[in-house]
């Protein structure tokens, strides 16, 4: 009887060593959960990049979905822009003309930079609205009148941004 008693004291105490530390794994991990660790879009980075000779020199994000954006120009003859869009679904994009009355256009010469701003739409249509932290993938384009040339082009690029306020 007592190899037998000896025999449970043993089991009982390796299941309540164990215990405990499979206790302490679980609470490391739910307070790594806590602090975000296992949350994929805080390791996601921001990029902007843009073709048709145009870059992104600056860009942030409102909780709104207005995106602010510092757009440098580097085409071989001065312009006109027209209209900056901000789609996920670049196949449905509308341009939304700058604010620059009379024309609403703005001019920029050739290595210059100008600030705009466009609200930027999810796939569906619907505006874009996160909170600070929320990332948002899209197209961006610029549309653009070249002043030499007097005929109508488009400049699309690729963004994906963090809302910072």
């Amino acid at each position: 009887m007592n190899f037998k008693n000896g025999r449970l004291q043993a089991a009982v105490e390796y299941l309540s060593m164990y215990g405990w530390a499979i206790i302490i794994v679980a609470i490391a991990i739910l307070a790594l959960a806590a602090l975000g660790v296992f949350n994929p879009q805080a390791y996601v980075g921001q990029q902007c990049a843009m073709g048709g000779g145009f870059s992104c020199v600056s860009y942030s994000m409102a909780e709104n979905g207005m995106l602010f954006i510092t757009i440098a120009q580097s085409t071989i003859s001065p312009i006109l822009v027209t209209g900056v869009g901000c789609y996920a679904n670049s196949n449905d994009m509308e341009l939304q003309a700058p604010y620059n009355p009379p024309s609403n256009e703005i001019p920029m010469q050739i290595g210059s930079s100008s600030n705009f701003s466009s609200q930027c739409y999810n796939y569906n249509g619907t505006k874009f609205g996160g909170g600070i932290g929320a990332v948002y993938e899209g197209s961006i384009a610029v549309s653009y009148i070249n002043t030499v040339k007097e005929y109508k082009e488009l400049g699309v690029g690729t963004l994906v941004v963090r809302v910072s306020h």
